[in-house]
């Protein structure tokens, strides 16, 4: 599709399904519904980390609320039977903490039963030796789990759990041991932005996969405490700067490219059945409990407004002389500004940290001029 966002290399968004490489794209291109959806199973969560962007209430992690408006397992069966008519490959159990819903095993048995690849995103911290093998019995491929910080006891504070550190790798071993695929996910913050290296090399001797995340994000509901954790300027190219590959130019922006793939190739069903664009835009499609998943997705207002966005849309955005380098979510100014035409401060800080890098790495290849040391922190 014309407009597509430059595809990203070891930096990814975590809140995002991203597509799985070029193949996977061409595929696409020839499916009306995405290939890989998002499941969120619950929103509870037995960590309490600073930096989520879900919306809980307080002392909402077990609440017996929250599970009552949980699809039930046959509910969960009956999507699944949807998404196998809808032509759907890959099936991603995320959360809050998946592990907390007793019928997880029952679940993945059941996408596995329907031919799905399987993937669960989990902080790890709840499962033991005997879930995991439980789990890759059960037909799981893909094991997605956080780890903050190669320091178990800083790793631990940010959670807010003990001894979360030691669980999460024990299951990541394990899972590894059994053949399942790991992908280690961090997000890169002002805190631990000194242990990327090390979380880096230590992915790399283990065979691990990974993906760093450097974008802190507002809340759902706009709250801005989390944005206290980003790096920025400097510090931001330099925690770039770290990683392996590093994304180049992307086209030149025109007023009629797509701004992103929401509702093109993501698909993310909540816990009680509501259907958004993606994780981080908070705009109902609809709820599977009252209209099939094939009518929301053809007929839903909101989908319809989310394909009609443009990087014209935003006046700012399209005029950036470094726009090529931005992957402009409009989920993330969602966000920050109730706006999905806004820019958002995260990506104009991106792009400045990536301009920078490329600026400096291929001098004769940039347009426009390299940005002086220190702007880009604030935003544009």
């Amino acid at each position: 599709m014309k407009g597509t966002p430059p595809a990203s290399t070891d930096i990814d968004d975590l809140k995002c399904e991203v597509a799985d490489g070029a193949f996977w794209e061409r595929v696409q291109e020839g499916h009306e519904f995405p290939l890989g959806v998002l499941f969120c199973a619950t929103e509870r969560c037995a960590l309490s980390c600073p930096h989520c962007y879900q919306v809980r209430e307080e002392g909402a992690h077990n609440s017996a609320v929250a599970r009552s408006a949980e699809l039930s397992l046959a509910e969960i069966e009956t999507l699944l039977d949807e998404l196998v008519a809808l032509e759907v490959f890959k099936f991603t159990i995320t959360g809050g903490e998946p592990t907390l819903r007793p019928d997880l095993f029952d679940i993945v048995a059941a996408a596995w039963k329907r031919r799905f690849l399987i993937a669960l995103k989990t902080s790890g911290a709840l499962l033991t030796k005997t879930d995991v093998e439980a789990l890759r019995k059960n037909g799981l491929s893909a094991m997605h789990v956080s780890l903050y910080h190669i320091d178990p006891k800083k790793h631990d504070a940010f959670v807010g759990r003990e001894g979360a550190w030691r669980a999460t790798m024990d299951a990541i071993e394990t899972f590894h041991a059994l053949g399942g695929v790991v992908v280690v996910g961090t997000i890169a913050m002002n805190w631990n932005a000194d242990a990327i290296e090390t979380l880096v090399a230590l992915c790399e001797q283990r065979d691990w996969s990974l993906t760093v995340d450097p974008k802190v994000n507002h809340k759902n509901d706009g709250d801005e405490r989390p944005v206290a954790l980003r790096t920025a300027g400097d510090d931001l190219v330099a925690t770039i700067g770290k990683l392996p590959k590093i994304k180049g130019q992307g086209p030149e922006r025109t007023p009629d490219d797509l701004v992103c793939l929401a509702g093109v190739n993501t698909v993310y069903i909540r816990p009680d059945g509501e259907i958004w664009p993606c994780p981080v835009m908070p705009l109902s499609m609809g709820n599977i409990r009252d209209t099939s998943l094939a009518e929301i997705w053809t007929e839903s207002p909101v989908r319809k407004r989310v394909l009609a966005m443009r990087w014209g849309d935003c006046a700012k955005c399209e005029t950036c002389g470094i726009n090529r380098f931005c992957q402009r979510c409009p989920g993330e100014a969602f966000q920050e500004h109730g706006d999905l035409a806004r820019e958002s401060t995260i990506d104009c800080a991106m792009a400045a940290a990536f301009a920078r890098i490329w600026a400096e790495t291929h001098p004769a290849t940039l347009t426009p001029a390299p940005l002086p040391a220190g702007e880009g922190s604030e935003g544009k």
